[in-house]
């Protein structure tokens, strides 16, 4: 019986690593094959074959902005705006595409100034947004080792010298993964918690109340992002404009980043 066992879970075994080699070298294929229509400006079908990517469960930076790339080349301004935004996302330290995404933005119609920050949450965010969320973890986890490492040799250490070293030191770190753990809450949630949409109908308009009959705020254009500030009914959603404008758009309008 327990040989008959070993043998099933050895073909079971087999067969988990060889579906997923399957799958990894679909992948593979599917992406180069993408990148070759891409570079011979067939961007439809290579829109299709990293569509097939994303169906199958795999999503990355760098596929969100070759898309951005191909929607870009047939001017699809949206849809390029909504995959830079996934793969700044993603990938927030990537400069190339922020240009590309600033470069499309400057086609738009609308121009909304944006409300000035105070210099603190500027450099908060600009700070923050070097990094994923999950990179700043990181560096948390390693300060905090080391943070436990100088500890243990502050109480355990004999030498007035040392102690007043290490005592200097982990009163520096400890300032320094306060830091590091606001700016990773705050890169979490600029990823996670605060929503962000596109919108893609040609124009629209803002309405005070979410329904049909009320008044008109403003008018915006496809390709406009705004943030999620509140829902209605699965149909309608509050916005929030980079200005401080606030009203309500229809789902179906948006798409969400």
């Amino acid at each position: 019986m327990r040989i008959k066992f070993l043998i099933l879970l050895f073909f079971g075994l087999n067969s988990i690593f060889s579906s997923e080699l399957i799958e990894q070298t679909f992948l593979i294929d599917s992406f180069e094959k993408a990148n070759l229509l891409y570079n011979n400006a067939q961007y439809v079908e290579s829109l299709e074959n990293y569509n097939e990517i994303i169906d199958s469960g795999y999503q990355s930076a760098e596929i969100f902005y070759n898309m951005g790339n191909c929607y870009y080349k047939i001017n699809d301004v949206a849809n390029a705006i909504l995959f830079y935004e996934r793969s700044i996302l993603m990938n927030p330290a990537d400069e190339d595409v922020r240009n590309n995404l600033q470069m499309v933005r400057n086609s738009l119609i609308d121009d909304i100034d944006q409300v000035p920050e105070s210099f603190f949450i500027s450099k908060l965010n600009s700070v923050s947004a070097l990094y994923s969320y999950n990179t700043w973890g990181i560096f948390c986890i390693v300060l905090s080792f080391i943070f436990l490492i100088l500890f243990i040799v502050y109480y355990f250490s004999k030498s007035p010298i040392i102690k007043r070293s290490t005592f200097l030191g982990l009163i520096f770190l400890f300032l320094f993964i306060s830091i590091v753990l606001r700016l990773g809450f705050n890169s979490l949630e600029k990823t996670y918690i605060e929503k962000y949409a596109i919108i893609f109908a040609q124009k629209i308009e803002i309405k005070e109340q979410p329904n049909l009959r009320s008044d008109n705020i403003l008018q915006l254009h496809k390709g406009s992002k705004v943030q999620l500030i509140d829902e209605f009914n699965e149909e309608w959603s509050k916005i929030k404009l980079a200005n401080g404008q606030e009203g309500w758009i229809q789902n179906n309008e948006i798409k969400i980043i």
